[in-house]
């Protein structure tokens, strides 16, 4: 490394000769100094923030992407948030035999109003992987539809945020 002073520029500089190579001062060809306002630092580092660097701009996107996914979630809990909030049993029913789940749902009472009967289908009543969970039969297409429905919903959701989210926005 030599030290001096050299006809293109002043400061220290590696590989002989007065400028041509990294200026530690930042006067050498590689960055020009802060009067060349060419997007590099002195020590040839470019910036991401502040008045030369686009940190606005790199947190403006991420501002705008976060809220697309936050609204590709919204879109999702809500659809399957109504199929929950549908198939839920809070109609009451009256009294019931053996270990049946007391009320109804609004889509199964809905459903039941057509009269459609259907050939004997298994349905999952309670929550999955707890002790509340089994099989039990229904011959009605309310019944059917109202314990089919949050699954039905959730497959929908997951869908429905799967494809928004490989959106841009």
């Amino acid at each position: 490394m030599t030290f001096g002073s050299g006809d293109s520029g002043s400061g220290a500089s590696t590989g002989g000769g007065g400028g041509g190579g990294t200026g530690v001062s930042g006067s050498g060809a590689r960055g020009g100094g802060a009067a060349a306002n060419n997007g590099t630092l002195p020590n040839g580092d470019v910036p991401i923030y502040g008045l030369m660097g686009h940190g606005a701009d790199i947190l403006a996107a991420a501002g705008q992407q976060a809220s697309h996914d936050l609204g590709c979630a919204g879109m999702g809990w809500a659809v399957q948030g109504g199929s929950v909030a549908a198939s839920g049993a809070v109609l009451s029913t009256g009294t019931k035999l053996g270990g049946a789940t007391s009320g109804t749902s609004v889509a199964s009472a809905t459903a039941r109003t057509i009269g459609v009967s259907v050939p004997s289908t298994p349905t999952p009543v309670g929550i999955p992987f707890t002790e509340s969970f089994a099989w039990r039969s229904s011959s009605t297409l309310g019944g059917v539809l109202g314990r089919w429905l949050p699954y039905i919903g959730t497959a929908i959701s997951a869908a429905l945020f799967n494809h928004c989210v490989d959106q841009h926005p």
